[in-house]
């Protein structure tokens, strides 16, 4: 398992994504596409309504083509899988407790083609929560636009992006009521990921968040969340 020490991980990362994008030359590097089998990150989370700095790890456990399922291990929720496509979206997750699932025409994200600043797409979404005493269906659009290129630095190192903003706009079909999510990305092509996720939710997208990249590998086996602590510890 190759690893990213926070003690020298602008060096490490750069030679991390070395070895992760080894097969850069043959795929769209400015296209939207799945992580990488075996890829795993953490991030420093930031959210509006938790009084402290904690982490988020995202693993990708299952890849079928264009098609990613990644489980999510934070420190105060229980693990839960998304299915995300081309990495730029999630379409799909479970949780112990709730299933959401958001419906649209992906040949939309297909279509998009090259990423170039000031690229929009919209098409007609459908979202369907599950729990296990009801189920709310909410219809809307997903709009997807490339806002641009930016250089970032992040704990992990430093990266060149696309920041792509995915909106997401619904009202609930019995209630009436309006809810609004907003998912900004600074998108690594070659990776097929973020290094940089800004959140916005709720009816006027009031609730934020950021995620910031601490530590990336291709891990397999035990101890990942074990490892992704320990680099929250010593970047805190």
């Amino acid at each position: 398992m190759r690893d990213v020490r926070c003690g020298c991980r602008r060096v490490a990362a750069t030679a991390i994504l070395a070895g992760l994008l080894a097969n850069a030359a043959a795929a769209h590097a400015d296209e939207f596409q799945a992580p990488r089998a075996g890829l795993v990150t953490c991030y420093a989370r930031t959210l509006s309504d938790r009084p402290e700095k904690d982490r988020v790890q995202y693993s990708v456990v299952g890849l079928d083509g264009d098609d990613a399922t990644l489980e999510i291990l934070g420190r105060q929720e229980q693990p839960y899988r998304i299915h995300t496509y081309r990495g730029i979206h999630t379409y799909k997750s479970v949780a112990p407790d709730v299933e959401v699932q958001e419906a649209f025409d992906h040949r939309v994200i297909d279509s998009f083609g090259r990423l170039e600043a000031g690229k929009t797409v919209k098409v007609d979404l459908t979202r369907t929560t599950r729990r296990s005493t009801q189920t709310e269906v909410q219809t809307g659009t997903f709009t997807l636009s490339v806002e641009g290129k930016a250089r970032i630095s992040v704990p992990a190192g430093e990266f060149s992006t696309w920041v792509v903003l995915r909106r997401i706009e619904t009202r609930d079909k019995q209630t009436g009521a309006r809810y609004r999510q907003d998912r900004r990305s600074w998108y690594v092509a070659d990776l097929g990921w973020f290094a940089r996720l800004q959140l916005a939710d709720g009816p006027s997208a009031g609730s934020s968040g950021m995620l910031d990249l601490l530590w990336l590998s291709e891990a397999k086996g035990e101890g990942r969340k074990d490892l992704c602590e320990s680099h929250f510890a010593q970047a805190r």
